[in-house]
Parts: structure tokens; C-alpha cells; sequence
């Protein structure tokens, strides 16, 4: 009984401190800052391999996309897709490397902030 009594507790003052820290509204921050650092990450990543032209990646995506989606929704979707993948877009390439290194910074920053809100430390640094 005495476990369970002090389980309760600790449970309870974690909850507090996780309401008091705003840790609902820096979950959200950083889930958002990571999903906003993943898209350009993505886009980055197909535009390499477009810039390198990989015809077996091009084909493996249409096929993923024609199991999932209906025929009618991927077809025209998998063509653009293939030719992202098998064409060179180096100037989609050089604006989206600049997208996906600022928006991961961000995504590191709302880490840096929920970790130092999370075990109480203070930043020092300007």
C-alpha cells in the first residue's frame, strides 16, 4: 500500500511540473518544429537523388504510391514524382538545402528550449 501511495505522488508531481513548465505548448512546439524540418528535409533528399538521376528510386515510389492510392489520385501524382526523381533540378536543390538547414536549426532550438525548461537550467548564453 505504501508503493502505491508514494507511485501516486510521484506521478502527481510530475504532472505539475509538466503543467507548470508549459509542457503541453513545447510538445506541441517541438512536434511542429520537427515536422516543419522534415518536408524540406524530404524535398532535399528527392532532389538529390533527381539531381543524380535514380531511375530504380523513381520506380520504387510510383509502385509504393500506386499500391496505396487509388489509380485515378496516384497516376498523376507518381509521373511528376518520377520526374522529379530521374530529371537534375540543381536550383530546387541549392533553395532547398537553405530551407532544411534553417528550419532543423529551429527544430533543435524548440528541442534546446523543452529540455531546458523540462530539467530547470537556465541559459546563460545571449
Amino acid at each position: 500500500m505504501d508503493l502505491l501511495k508514494r507511485f501516486v505522488r510521484i506521478t502527481y508531481q510530475a504532472y505539475e511540473g509538466f503543467l507548470r513548465d508549459d509542457g503541453w505548448a513545447i510538445a506541441s512546439h517541438i512536434a511542429l518544429a520537427a515536422l516543419m524540418s522534415l518536408f524540406p528535409f524530404l524535398i532535399f533528399i528527392t532532389a538529390l537523388t533527381g539531381f543524380l538521376g535514380s531511375q530504380q528510386l523513381a520506380d520504387q515510389v510510383t509502385q509504393l504510391l500506386l499500391k496505396a492510392w487509388p489509380k485515378q489520385v496516384a497516376e498523376p501524382i507518381a509521373a511528376q514524382i518520377s520526374s522529379m526523381l530521374t530529371n537534375t533540378h540543381g536550383d530546387l536543390l541549392t533553395v532547398d538545402v537553405t530551407l532544411t538547414i534553417y528550419f532543423s536549426s529551429n527544430g533543435v532550438e524548440s528541442l534546446r528550449i523543452g529540455l531546458n525548461r523540462a530539467y530547470d537550467v537556465i541559459e546563460m548564453r545571449p
